[in-house]
């Protein structure tokens, strides 16, 4: 074990003294934008939940960062600050010194009194769990999460609808002329974080199907802080990709996407009801993929979990876990063992109920 020095600093600081080491620590190793100070930063505003950051040195040099926050209602429990909002979460390190960081934060976790460590969305192949896997560092327990769709943009557009089936080849293509052939149809995009397209994004919500299921923006304030604050962040680092299908001037469909290292990835994405014959959002993101492809990006990332309208496109997806970390403490080993134990107790009562 090579010896890392570690301090705990709260996310503004981090920011305004070691945010160009916690950035290029992102860069170098291509993870998600959504771990990056800046979008962290969106979230811990929006969401009015103060973050610190474990920072971890060899020779002075960044080598790794957890941003994380207390658990409301949890003495003892922490939790990896992406678990608020962000794509395919890993342990931010330098991977040669992921065993070495993972000792040195059950170290603070020791001297912090500190029982869990819980981390939300973690890519099933995430190079931390294979260096848990061999680390006596904690016990550790994983549950199934999210199952995201992806489409890689390897090939043209003729060749990917080559291989759907007739029926979906007529309604792309049907789609394709409709917005082509009708001169009220257009599409916006845009790249910077202009006032309108946050306006078109709310006016879409309005008048979708997420007001009904209570999933609109708007009804939540703190998502609403949340894009307001992020878009234009994502449009200062040049990441922002966004889309919005007018008809007659009115916006009727929008998607809301993230772009970094040649990935786009599908943040949010609505329509408007009254325009479902036509179905806007289909036609929209039918177009942009077609750009996509067109303008050299590597692959298009549906995000969430697997949905019929996805899985048209997709044949991969990325498996991801919720992965809860114990310090093996004796404080560490009562909370493993109980969870441990709330588990069998869950997975038997389940078991006794299929057989009634």
């Amino acid at each position: 074990m090579q010896k890392l020095v570690s301090k705990i600093v709260a996310l503004d600081e981090v920011i305004d003294k070691n945010g160009q080491e916690w950035e290029a620590l992102i860069e170098r190793f291509s993870f998600n934008p959504s771990m990056r100070p800046g979008w962290i930063a969106c979230c811990s505003a929006a969401f009015s939940q103060p973050v610190k950051v474990m920072m971890f040195y060899k020779d002075k040099r960044l080598v790794g960062a957890l941003p994380f926050y207390a658990s409301a209602g949890h003495h003892g429990r922490i939790e990896a600050a992406g678990n608020m909002v962000s794509y395919h979460q890993q342990l931010i390190v330098e991977p040669e010194f992921t065993h070495d960081v993972l000792c040195t934060l059950r170290d603070n976790m020791a001297e912090m009194d500190l029982s869990v460590l819980s981390w939300v969305g973690v890519t099933k192949d995430a190079p931390f769990l294979q260096a848990l896997q061999s680390s006596s560092a904690f016990d550790y327990i994983e549950t199934a999460g999210d199952s995201s769709p992806f489409m890689p943009l390897k090939e043209d557009w003729k060749t990917i609808l080559s291989a759907k089936s007739r029926k979906v080849r007529y309604k792309i293509n049907h789609r394709q002329k409709e917005l082509d052939g009708r001169p009220e149809l257009q599409v916006q995009r845009f790249e910077q974080a202009l006032p309108e397209l946050l306006e078109m994004i709310l006016f879409i919500e309005q008048k979708s199907w997420k007001v009904d299921a209570g999933m609109d923006i708007s009804s939540n304030q703190r998502e609403s802080s949340y894009y307001e604050k992020l878009l234009p962040w994502l449009a200062t680092q040049d990441k922002l990709w966004a889309s919005v299908l007018l008809s007659e001037g009115q916006p009727i469909a929008y998607n809301l996407c993230y772009r970094d290292h040649g990935v786009v990835g599908q943040m949010k994405t609505s329509f408007d009801n009254d325009f479902n014959d036509i179905s806007p959002g289909a036609m929209l993101v039918e177009d942009d993929l077609r750009l996509l492809i067109e303008q050299g990006y590597q692959e298009f990332d549906f995000l969430g979990d697997i949905m019929p309208h996805k899985m048209i496109w997709c044949n991969d997806v990325r498996e991801h876990l919720c992965v809860h970390l114990y310090p093996k403490t004796f404080k560490g080993q009562v909370a493993f063992l109980s969870a441990k134990l709330r588990r069998w107790f869950k997975t038997t009562f389940l078991r006794a109920r299929g057989k009634e």
